[in-house]
């Protein structure tokens, strides 16, 4: 087949040619490349199991450890019941980064349209090449390339569209190359389990499974108005999909989405002052990032989750865009005040910053904020720490406070005049930061277990204070 005729679509028109490049178990595969001894061994990426008890999850595993049945996303306690022999290793996202960058650098000289779309995953439009058999070259090319420099491995999958590539990707993993041609698409998907097409998770391949449908062929012959009432009005969108016909350019984020960061708990805690003091420090280390980026942000995001992995995630967006690291605190812990199950121990929390906008030439109104506080958290059930019982330990109790005379008096009324100095500083008193510079990876792909996030960084030759003074906002 000619050159030509290999670039047709079904219908005649002329077709993209996109490649999606996975790196194959990266993290797992970095640390075998640094540590020799590794190799085909069970390695587990992910937090300290502490034989058996150990809280967080698995960020990933190398392929002896999936077949074990480790696979990542797992608690890490399960995890090692089915691979006690496994090495588990904690994450190194310095290394990581450093060696995806360097990944990312190779495949950028391929293409103009370059997209990175994680820290181990991009994708390249490289229709130009004007063939699948000139493109499938390509790819055994890039192959060569990253194996010779990086001592990695990759598989990649070549097909008419961004999702049709993805899904060809992970066909003949790891170190694999699939050629999907357009006009093989729907041959190539139709046998294919329905939870193989991206966008479909676990709920709703089970809906889809209720109602018969297990392959992507059960989905493309599926009726169309059926399909809205099972799905809703996106289904007709998620089955052209399935057929392989996106759209969507291979181009450049305009940059990272959100920056966040989470903390799991050895044990699930209903201690207020544990979980604001975990808030405090998460604070931090996000302030950290969006500094060294030169971002202001406009939401605050919260992430709860209790006993038995039940999650509850809730987002305020601020009247404008600020950088303010104290008000970035204030938000999370009014949007935790708002909605925490106080019956429920929680074991995991995490605080997101999104909706950026750049630092420059930007300021914050303090007024501004304070009226929008009150306007929005004004009336509300708050927290209040009540005398030690004689296990040592406070239980927290609810009690109602009505809107307050200010802002500051009403933290003053939630958590005590202690909360007024009590979250951490990255200042040091000269206006200025020499955190390290982070990239947009770092926030995606760190472990669900962050684990120690206090900052105990040197900043111009003194230690870093963990007391800011929220009265300087008044």
């Amino acid at each position: 087949m000619n050159g030509a005729d290999e670039t047709a679509g079904a219908d005649g028109s002329k077709s993209r040619i996109i490649l999606h490049i996975d790196m194959d178990s990266f993290f797992a595969s970095v640390e075998m490349r640094e540590n020799f001894e590794l190799r085909g061994k069970p390695v587990i990426i992910g937090a300290d199991p502490r034989n058996g008890s150990g809280r967080g999850v698995v960020s990933t595993c190398s392929y002896e450890a999936r077949k074990y049945g480790v696979h990542s996303a797992m608690p890490v306690s399960k995890a090692y019941m089915l691979c006690p022999q496994g090495i588990f290793l904690p994450v190194n996202m310095p290394l990581y980064r450093e060696v995806s960058h360097n990944v990312m650098e190779i495949l950028r000289e391929y293409s103009e349209k370059f997209e990175q779309v994680s820290i181990d995953e991009a994708y390249l439009d490289v229709s130009h090449l004007g063939s699948f058999a000139a493109a499938e070259i390509l790819a055994e090319e890039i192959q060569r390339r990253i194996k010779s420099h990086e001592r990695l491995t990759c598989s990649v999958g070549v097909g008419k569209s961004k999702v049709v590539a993805k899904i060809a990707s992970d066909f003949r993993k790891p170190a694999g190359i699939t050629i999907v041609p357009a006009e093989k698409s729907e041959e190539f998907l139709r046998p294919l389990p329905i939870g193989k097409v991206p966008g479909i998770g676990k709920k709703s391949q089970k809906v889809l499974t209720d109602a018969g449908i297990v392959t992507v062929g059960d989905l493309l012959d599926f009726d169309v108005q059926k399909l809205i009432s099972i799905l809703g009005r996106h289904a007709a969108d998620l089955k052209e999909f399935a057929a392989g016909n996106d759209s969507r350019e291979v181009e450049e984020r305009d940059g990272q989405k959100s920056v966040g960061r989470e903390r799991t708990y050895q044990e699930d805690t209903k201690d207020m002052t544990k979980i604001l003091e975990t808030v405090g420090f998460i604070c931090t280390e996000v302030h950290r990032v969006i500094s060294s980026n030169a971002l202001l942000f406009r939401t605050v995001t919260v992430k709860i989750r209790y006993t038995g992995f039940i999650t509850k995630t809730r987002s305020v967006t601020l009247p404008r865009s600020t950088n303010d690291v104290d008000l970035m605190y204030e938000t999370a812990v009014a949007l935790i005040n708002a909605n925490l199950d106080r019956e429920k121990a929680v074991r995991l929390i995490g605080v997101y910053v999104s909706n950026f906008d750049s630092l420059k030439g930007r300021q914050t109104k303090i007024p501004d904020w304070l009226e929008h506080f009150e306007r929005v958290f004004g009336d509300r059930e708050v927290f209040e720490t009540a005398e030690p019982t004689d296990t040592g330990e406070s239980a927290p109790a609810a009690r109602t406070v009505p809107k307050p005379a200010s802002y500051q008096a009403g933290i003053v009324a939630d958590f005590g005049e202690e909360y007024l100095s009590g979250i951490p500083d990255i200042s040091d008193g000269s206006g200025s930061d020499s955190s390290d510079s982070l990239d947009s990876l770092e926030s995606s792909y760190s472990p669900d277990s962050v684990g120690n996030s206090v900052v105990n960084a040197e900043n111009g030759g003194k230690k870093r204070s963990h007391k800011t003074r929220l009265q300087n906002w008044f």
